[in-house]
């Protein structure tokens, strides 16, 4: 039985929040807070996505089965969403989690159809307050965020600022781009957003792929696994990101056009932003750049 204790020790979610740490620190701790400040993008991007999806495919479900609904009035819909996952949010992770465990609503009516599609919606908004939320949460516990972040609901073990602050942020870009344009363009342009920070991110993990094992020394270190494959996938994302960002290197990249074209811009700023910060760190307290490598392995628990 020690034995055993032992090797399921070994191979517990510790041991590989500690690879997925040690990724994130390859090449230098630089390229882990990097990884992480793109990563907090994507999480609070993802939400504005889907409740702009929530919000036209409702509006233009009711109006096809009632047409005196204003097919134009999707807002509300999408406000509904925010909130319902703010509400799951402040409860917990559990009670989060929970809200996507109902996905299997199929009937031969469109109406149980349509309940599936929303409840799969929601969750999926669910799903990126959950990574945001959380890592700012980590973020904000060893400094590299400001702290107020990691403060936690005694009762539910939530990081209620940093879901907070999250749902801000997805009301605010919901609202702000679905009315500014329509809510179809606003969607294209938030999944640009995220396509572009997506794929920047995955070839920076390629790359980091290849230091960290480096690290290890040649004896351990595998040609093909380690480095022809990572090399490959920064191969296959680079034309991909390119594609994404409209950035005409090569012949099959189309130019993107306004509002689309405005987002890769925005991504390149808010990096930016993410590098100024991240020379403050360095000047203040270098240590909390280090830290960010290890943001996942203490992850917030809660009490049964």
């Amino acid at each position: 039985m020690p034995a055993l204790r032992l090797v399921h020790r070994a191979a517990g979610p510790g041991d590989a929040r500690r690879g997925i740490a040690g990724h994130l620190r390859g090449p230098h701790p630089a390229a882990g807070f990097l990884v992480a400040w793109g990563y907090v993008l994507v999480g609070w991007l993802i939400p504005p996505l889907v409740l702009l999806q929530l919000g036209f495919t409702t509006a233009a479900t009711i109006n096809s089965e009632f047409h005196g609904y204003p097919a134009n009035l999707w807002w509300p819909w999408s406000l509904a969403g925010a909130v319902i996952v703010l509400a799951a949010g402040y409860f917990g992770v559990r009670a989060s989690a929970r809200l996507g465990l109902a996905r299997s609503l199929y009937g031969l009516f469109w109406f149980f159809v349509f309940l599936a599609i929303v409840n799969s919606t929601i969750a999926n908004a669910n799903a990126g307050v959950n990574v945001s939320s959380r890592t700012a949460y980590a973020m904000g516990r060893i400094g590299a965020f400001p702290r107020f972040l990691a403060i936690v609901s005694p009762k539910h073990r939530s990081p209620v600022n940093s879901v907070l602050v999250a749902f801000v942020i997805t009301v605010a870009v919901t609202l702000g781009l679905g009315l500014g344009y329509t809510p179809e363009v606003a969607f294209a342009m938030v999944a640009t957003g995220l396509v572009i920070t997506l794929v920047a991110i995955y070839i920076l993990m390629n790359a980091s792929c290849i230091g960290f094992f480096a690290r290890r020394g040649a004896a351990g270190f595998n040609w093909l696994s380690y480095l022809v494959v990572p090399v490959l996938g920064i191969a296959a994302f680079v034309p991909a990101w390119l594609t994404a960002a409209g950035i005409k290197v090569f012949s099959f990249v189309t130019p993107l056009t306004p509002p689309l074209s405005y987002m890769g811009p925005g991504v390149a700023g808010f990096m930016v932003l993410g590098v100024i910060y991240m020379i403050y760190l360095y000047r203040t307290n270098p240590q909390r750049v280090s830290d960010v490598g290890l943001v996942h392995l203490d992850a917030l628990e809660e009490t049964t």
